[in-house]
């Protein structure tokens, strides 16, 4: 009878010391975050993270350690995710299968730093998700605070945080944690074009009705548009060149005058370029969609 009263003890510590989590919610913010960038997308781990999936430390030691890191491993505090939000990635953590080959776990021990020189070079010069004659775009974490280094005016679009813009002068770069350890960079380049003269007969994409007008200054106007399931918008007309970073995980139909039609499938972080001269209405064939749209003077 003591022994099943021990055991019973056990196990209602073991559950008040784990919080029930949403394992699709932590997925969602493993990836908002970018946990991913130094975990791998399953938390096996990588060249710059641990594994942390399928067993990750217990619940209390991870929570520790996410507040207070070693290595080049970024604080995540209260103000970017709650108790509730890392129950959900530990859950999301627990549901991931076993990595195919053996990688160092996550332990409470110094993590070897990496050389800042390195990891900048490596990161700003060999992964941006665009590079043209009008802008650079790069996907930046708190984890690398070393990269991207911007050369030009610049618009950080935060992923963690929808909605959050930060726009920087020249060269200045944008405190990540601050927006949530997630964002988009936009590095404006100085080719320039003025907007097309509207000869289409529809009005211009922006603006819209439900579209909220984030900022606007000589070089840019942003936008935070939500697309209505099975609502199309109007038929318009793009006169600038636009940066669209998603915020939600869906597919949108596009389809022009002449009745053609494309659906592009995005998820959160998806980011794209788009060029003006463009006429279309779009509709949300599925999931969630949200953007925040950076137009180009």
């Amino acid at each position: 009878m003591r022994y099943l009263l021990i055991l019973a003890a056990a196990v209602l510590l073991q559950t008040s010391a784990t919080p029930a989590g949403d394992a699709d919610k932590g997925k969602t913010l493993f990836v908002k975050v970018g946990c991913y960038q130094c975990h791998n997308y399953e938390g096996h781990g990588g060249a710059a993270g641990a594994r942390i999936a399928p067993n990750p430390p217990p619940f209390r030691g991870f929570v520790s350690y996410v507040r207070s890191p070693k290595g080049d491993m970024p604080p995540y505090r209260e103000k970017t995710l709650s108790e509730q939000d890392l129950a959900d990635i530990y859950a999301y953590l627990r549901s991931r299968p076993r990595p195919p080959a053996a990688v160092p776990l996550l332990t409470s021990d110094p993590v070897p730093v990496r050389n800042p020189a390195a990891a900048s070079s490596a990161d700003v010069s060999g992964k941006p998700l665009i590079d043209n004659e009008r802008v650079t775009v790069w996907d930046v974490t708190a984890a690398d605070p070393n990269g991207p280094r911007v050369e030009g005016d610049s618009v950080w679009v935060s992923v963690s945080r929808p909605g959050e813009v930060v726009v920087k002068s020249k060269g200045a770069r944008a405190d990540i944690a601050a927006l949530g350890g997630r964002a988009i960079a936009i590095d404006l380049k100085n080719a320039r074009k003025p907007p097309l003269e509207n000869k289409s007969g529809y009005p211009n994409a922006f603006p819209r009705p439900g579209v909220r007008k984030v900022l606007e200054n000589e070089r840019i106007i942003v936008w935070d548009y939500s697309w209505t399931p099975n609502q199309p918008t109007p038929m318009h007309f793009h006169d600038k060149d636009v940066v669209v970073v998603y915020l939600g995980d869906g597919a949108l139909k596009s389809t022009t005058p002449d009745g053609q039609s494309t659906t592009n499938e995005f998820s959160v972080g998806t980011t794209r370029f788009n060029l003006r001269d463009r006429v279309h209405t779009e509709v949300l064939a599925k999931g969630s969609g949200r953007a925040v749209i950076t137009e180009l003077k």
